[in-house]
């Protein structure tokens, strides 16, 4: 029962969390999206590679993110997620099919 419930729990964070992230301009949901495929740490080197947008302010974006709630800072460039259900909730914003296996 306690297992369930914990289940339960964990499901309702992810769509609680997808639900606020929807709410985010597309072009932020597309980079939580790539920051979701790139694991849960991550640095900025490897998110700007990622990104490849001429015009990403990776500052502006890390800083509405961490704001928000979304990821943490850990040590210099590092970034991790703010937990493993916010990570698969920005993952979740990701069409099933665009997903790999």
């Amino acid at each position: 029962l306690n297992r369930i419930k914990v289940r339960e729990i964990s499901d309702d964070v992810v769509v609680h969390m997808t639900n606020q992230m929807n709410r985010l301009s597309k072009r932020m949901q597309a980079k939580l999206k790539c920051c979701a495929c790139l694991g849960p740490c991550f640095d900025t080197e490897i998110l700007r590679k990622a990104i490849r947008e001429t015009d990403f302010n990776i500052n502006s974006f890390l800083e509405s993110s961490l704001e928000d709630g979304f990821f943490q800072h850990i040590v210099d460039d590092r970034y991790k997620w703010a937990h493993d259900q916010v990570q698969q909730a920005a993952y979740e914003l990701i069409p099933f099919a665009s997903r790999e296996s």
